[in-house]
């Protein structure tokens, strides 16, 4: 029966994202070019709430990713509407493995409500979260409603 439902909010789901897309194209590819779409890089991200509470931790390699977020193109059940999303560039030598390493580590850090999965199940190396803490460093990427009403 659960997967009656769920399959049933998937497709609700990418009806809403298809629809609030075609509503706000013009907004989001601009917002997206002046933003910072082209910086390369690997980063870690937090969606905060206008609590400060922390939703969500991700990481990514495509500064895109979190615009995703915010244009509803994510799995996440979050309404957006009250949230912005800071973001961390990592150095260039940190592998894949050590990016999720510092994700894992925020998440047992904030404990976010909305990270049901483990980002990494290794061990996790002190060594890269003191490198990560030592030059943490967190930037504010864009609040929705900034992005769409520009």
């Amino acid at each position: 029966m659960e997967n009656k439902y769920r399959g049933r909010y998937k497709a609700y789901q990418k009806a809403y994202q298809a629809e609030y897309y075609k509503e706000n194209y013009e907004k989001i590819n601009e917002a997206t070019r002046r933003n910072i779409m082209l910086k390369k890089g690997c980063y870690v991200y937090k969606i905060i709430n206008s609590n400060g509470e922390v939703l969500y931790i991700g990481s990514t390699c495509l500064i895109g990713r979190l615009g995703a977020h915010l244009r509803g193109n994510t799995n996440l059940k979050i309404d957006l509407s009250e949230c912005y999303i800071e973001y961390c560039s990592l150095s260039d030598e940190f592998t894949k493995e050590e990016r999720l390493m510092c994700e894992q580590y925020l998440i047992e850090l904030y404990k976010p409500i909305f990270n049901i999965k483990k980002a990494y199940s290794g061990e996790i190396n002190e060594r890269v979260i003191d490198v990560f803490l030592a030059n943490e460093y967190w930037e504010e990427y864009a609040r929705k409603g900034e992005v769409l009403n520009d």
